[in-house]
């Protein structure tokens, strides 16, 4: 197979990898929240993953530094 054959393939593959990827993103964004989603800070109050970007605690130590 030829050198340019090969690289036409490749750029095909990566166009629609991207294409997929930029389809996925705009129907995620057109979904809507489900119920109860809304309401995360309250049961953020008994996690105990401080990693969390949601988790309070985690925000004030942020905001002590």
């Amino acid at each position: 197979m030829d050198n340019w054959l090969r690289a036409l393939i490749a750029i095909g593959i990566i166009a629609l990898l991207l294409g997929v990827f930029i389809l996925s993103y705009i129907l995620n964004k057109r979904t809507p929240k489900p119920e109860g989603c809304e309401e995360i800070d309250k049961e953020c109050a008994t996690c105990s993953i401080d990693s969390c970007a949601f988790n309070k605690n985690e925000k004030l130590k942020e905001g002590i530094k």
